[in-house]
């Protein structure tokens, strides 16, 4: 795949320690081995957003969210 420079970039480490800290390493495998599948290539279902919050007091991500952005009138599917 061809992306043009700056199109897509890695997440930075404090969002990959909040996605380990909410999901754990388990289901985080589990979402990996499901995304990856050659069965689902024709499928899609990628959130297009992850959000977090972080607690004040502890400073750990607290609650997660992944979110679908879709047009109005844009219907949800399965996937």
């Amino acid at each position: 795949m061809n992306l043009r420079a700056g199109f897509a970039t890695l997440p930075g480490a404090n969002v990959l320690h909040a996605l380990f800290e909410v999901c754990g390493a388990s289901r985080l495998k589990q979402l990996i081995v499901r995304h990856n599948d050659p069965a689902r290539q024709d499928r899609f279902g990628t959130p297009d957003l992850f959000l977090y919050a972080t607690d004040n007091s502890t400073g750990k991500a607290a609650i997660a969210r992944f979110v679908e952005v879709k047009k109005p009138e844009e219907p949800l599917k399965p996937d």
